[in-house]
């Protein structure tokens, strides 16, 4: 009996399953689920569509309207494919790309789940008191797509059409902001479908009350920026140079947070002032604890009646990232998170991913494109890396994208080696 056949059965027997009991509870999530069975029959048959519809909306924001909120599309469809692709392994076999980083992986994946064990894992829908378990949640599926995305392989081609797709899609969230101001908040439904940030979210509160500044979607669109990388070989020589640069200005007029020498209000500098002055005491308070969580880390999860007392207390302004384990540098919060041992894991990871892949670059490619589009990825893996030590690092937003970028460049690098090989052609 085939692969496919299998898989097939699974999957039918689970829309089965669904279908009951959609039926007998009449849960709308239920509904929204079958809706989605159709796709995911057809992903089934060809995992490697469903990687490159992972890759082209990792910046998108889209979510499900009945997922939950944390939650979103991209992370979904990746947890999907991970448990596929462990179904997969167990069944067939496959080739592997033997990775030094992925030791480092293992570890960091381990130190989160003796975290997890020691300090509660937050999610309320299992019977948590705690919160911040969807950190938790978001971090695992992305290790778990590190650890099995290696199953696939994709052409040179697929990489290349994901990345450009993934790069038009980095627009949708400011797009939708956009269409939020310009209409006045009259039209607010495209939020049901992206996921607003929390600068977001506290830009469309102020415009709807007339208070407060508005801080609009930072860094909105800036995947953008690397659109003539991916499309031509030489973006800026010959007739490519005019398109190359008036899609890097529209991405830096989505990505832009200042503009040189311009008149700046004193509420603005005031704001600014502030949030510098706030790091820098936040820095000061987190050092102290660092005893504390030596050798096991307070985790992501925490107790929202801690919340709830520095609001009543009148100190949220200064006192929620500490709460909430948003240390906005990325060496405290890998230390406070998840102690020493996730210090190692994680720097591990990062040092021996930065170390793995400059190497890679500098071995033969069979394809122009494929190791044009390494390169690009790779600068944007090491400038989100010195960004994570120097500017700002938060292990649960900063992590995921580590996992996700070190994912598409192990995935490039086993499409080199197999063309080396002469296992896949160009296409």
């Amino acid at each position: 009996m085939s692969l496919s056949i299998i898989i097939g059965t699974i999957v039918f027997s689970l829309l089965c399953v669904f279908l009951l009991m959609a039926l007998s509870t009449q849960s709308m999530n239920m509904l929204v689920v079958l809706g989605v069975f159709p796709l995911l029959l057809y992903l089934v048959n060809r995992p490697d569509v469903w990687l490159i519809v992972i890759i082209a909306l990792w910046q998108s924001m889209l979510k499900f309207p009945q997922a939950p909120s944390s939650l979103l599309a991209c992370h979904i469809f990746a947890f999907l494919l991970t448990i596929f692709l462990v179904i997969y392994r167990l069944i067939a076999k496959v080739q592997r790309r033997k990775s030094p980083v992925r030791k480092y992986v293992w570890m960091f994946a381990a130190v989160l789940l003796v975290t997890i064990y020691f300090r509660g894992i937050g999610i309320r829908f299992f019977g948590s008191d705690l919160w911040g378990g969807a950190s938790y949640a978001i971090l695992l599926i992305f290790l778990g797509l590190f650890l099995s995305a290696d199953t696939l392989t994709l052409s040179p081609r697929s990489w290349k059409v994901s990345l450009i797709i993934m790069c038009f899609f980095s627009l949708i969230p400011t797009l939708g902001e956009l269409i939020y101001l310009v209409s006045g908040g009259a039209v607010k439904a495209q939020y049901y479908f992206i996921q607003a940030s929390g600068f977001t979210a506290k830009t469309l509160e102020n415009i709807e009350t007339g208070n407060g500044l508005s801080r609009y979607n930072v860094m909105g669109g800036a995947m953008f920026i690397y659109l003539p990388f991916f499309l031509f070989r030489k973006p800026f020589s010959g007739k490519t140079v005019i398109i190359s640069v008036v899609i890097i200005i529209i991405a830096m007029a989505y990505a832009l947070s200042f503009v040189p020498f311009a008149n700046v209000s004193w509420e603005a500098r005031s704001d600014a002032l502030g949030t510098t002055v706030w790091r820098l005491e936040m820095w000061k308070r987190a050092i102290y604890d660092i005893p504390q969580y030596l050798f096991l880390g307070q985790g992501f999860a925490f107790n929202p009646r801690e919340l709830m007392d520095i609001i009543a207390a009148g100190t949220y302004i200064r006192d929620w990232a500490i709460v909430t384990r948003a240390y906005h540098n990325g060496l405290l919060s890998l230390i406070l998170i998840f102690g020493l041992p996730g210090l190692i894991a994680g720097m591990g990871f990062l040092l021996s991913a930065c170390r793995a892949y400059n190497r890679e670059r500098h071995l033969e490619w069979k394809n122009d494109d494929l190791k044009r589009i390494y390169n690009v990825i790779y600068i944007q893996f090491l400038t989100q890396f010195v960004c994570f030590l120097v500017i700002y690092g938060d292990t649960q937003v900063s992590f995921p994208s580590f996992l996700f970028l070190a994912m598409v460049l192990e995935g490039m690098a086993k499409t080199r080696e197999m063309l080396q090989q002469g296992s896949i052609t160009t296409g």
